[in-house]
């Protein structure tokens, strides 16, 4: 026997006859179909007439097989319906999942970056502190590569760009030395140092309004800074501010007493001065 083409899952069938004795359905047979009009085949278990023309068929069922037939489609739709329902609900349930499961690997992505942050800064930390050495013993080049490779581990290391100003300006580059020192102060714009090295570039420029600006910004930050107090009273004495070169070389020294350099400076002016 040949098998019903009957699209009944997607519910393409229609009752086109009363119900009373037998019950007439077209059914869409989705394309071209064999042409054999009058063929007898069985049909979800009902011998039925089967008349075909074009690509619709017609079906002379009983009408209890049809009742029958009613109720086998109603469960297969309702099962179809807790399927899909049963699909909602596990993709659901694997969403949720996948969402716990992305917070937890944001969370330890998280943990190891910190991690590696933090290990990467107490390297350049060490490189760091072997620059200073080698930058007190005189070893410009070696100061210079230890900076380097602490900026390369961590490029906002504030003080190793202070460090770099510092070989630059000892190397007689300027300008390098003044985009160190910009950059910790735009990474850091309280680190007092950083102005006050800038205004000893400035200063050895001959730009001493500039110099000036950055030892106050200094002082801004650190009152008690015996050195900016001192190239405050430099930049003053070439502006030929002389009481107020004076009042920052005496600040200098109440500050540190031990400041050889502005001591000498005061009494020199103390003495051109009558003072």
């Amino acid at each position: 026997m040949k098998t019903c083409p009957m699209l009944w899952r997607q519910g393409s069938y229609r009752d086109t006859g009363p119900l009373q004795k037998t019950v007439a359905l077209e059914i869409d047979t989705g394309g071209a179909r064999e042409r054999n009009p009058g063929l007898h085949m069985e049909c979800l278990g009902a011998k039925c007439r089967f008349h075909e023309q074009d690509d619709q068929c017609r079906l002379e069922i009983p009408y209890t097989q049809y009742v029958g037939l009613q109720t086998r489609l109603a469960d297969s739709e309702e099962r179809w319906e807790n399927m899909l329902l049963s699909l909602v609900e596990l993709t659901e349930r694997i969403e949720g999942a996948i969402q716990k499961m992305d917070v937890r690997l944001r969370d330890h992505t998280e943990r190891l970056g910190r991690q590696d942050r933090h290990l990467a800064r107490e390297s350049a930390r060490q490189h760091n502190d072997q620059g200073v050495r080698m930058y007190h013993e005189g070893q410009l080049d070696a100061a210079y590569e230890s900076f380097e490779q602490a900026l390369g581990l961590d490029p906002e290391f504030v003080e190793a760009h202070n460090n770099l100003g510092l070989v630059e300006t000892e190397r007689d580059n300027p300008e390098a030395a003044t985009a160190h020192f910009r950059r910790a102060i735009e990474l850091d714009p309280d680190l007092a140092a950083s102005y006050t090295n800038l205004g000893y570039v400035f200063y050895e420029q001959g730009s001493y309004v500039e110099a000036l600006a950055m030892y106050e910004e200094a002082l801004d930050r650190a009152r008690e800074s015996s050195t900016a107090w001192t190239n405050l009273g430099n930049a003053h004495f070439k502006l030929e501010n002389l009481n107020k070169a004076r009042e920052a070389w005496e600040n200098a020294v109440a500050t540190d007493p031990d400041n050889l350099g502005a001591a000498r400076n005061l009494e020199k002016l103390r003495t051109e001065q009558n003072v």
